[in-house]
């Protein structure tokens, strides 16, 4: 209800969507323009811009609705971002379930019925359920392809290298030679480490 606040919202995101097409006029093939562009009319504006400068527009929406991973999310928010720096966590956790309420109010879930010219990618809880509409060519399959297997969460990853190959043995690098009987140990010895590693949810 704060028009000079919506006013000064408008002003940056015009902001935004201008510095995102300069880019790509000048230099880049992609931009990503980061913004919650939670009602119908606000998408409307972006698809506006955009028509005018003749570029795609792909559209990504993100539904949590798993009480597990909202809460994750917004304890990584409290953690990590500068509006909370100084606030104390209570606090903090308040205002940031005051300002999902405010974005509750206003949100409306891309409706292919009312947005029928909508490309988009809608997914639900970090990969449960995927929708997608008018996705088509090589650059748009591969961003779904990314998104199908992203996960945001909090992870480690663990790399190792192959063991000693017989190419190794003779200072060569590269190629596709079996591994030399030292590498072949190698391999037993990291399959029983992982093996014996306790790691919850451990993939290999």
């Amino acid at each position: 209800d704060n028009r000079e606040a919506m006013e000064i919202r408008k002003k940056s995101s015009m902001a935004a969507i201008e510095d995102a097409a300069q880019w790509l006029r000048e230099e880049g093939n992609v931009a990503i323009l980061d913004g919650t562009n939670a009602t119908r009319s606000q998408r409307e504006n972006v698809c506006e811009y955009c028509t005018k400068l003749g570029c795609k527009l792909l559209f990504v929406e993100s539904i949590i609705n798993d009480d597990d991973i909202l809460s994750r999310n917004i304890k990584e928010v409290l953690q990590k971002s500068p509006d909370y720096r100084d606030m104390a966590e209570e606090k903090a956790l308040d205002d940031f379930h005051h300002k999902i309420q405010h974005y509750l109010e206003q949100y409306e879930s891309i409706n292919p019925k009312q947005e029928a010219n909508l490309r988009y990618i809608k997914i639900t809880n970090e990969g449960e359920n995927i929708s997608t509409r008018r996705v088509t060519g090589q650059l748009e399959t591969r961003i779904l392809g990314f998104l199908s297997n992203f996960k945001p969460a909090p992870k480690t990853l663990y790399f190792s290298r192959h063991g000693e190959s017989e190419n190794n043995v003779l200072g060569k690098i590269g190629g596709d030679a079996n591994l030399s009987p030292r590498g072949k140990k190698y391999a037993k010895s990291l399959a029983h480490h992982m093996n014996e590693t306790s790691i919850e949810g451990l993939r290999v």
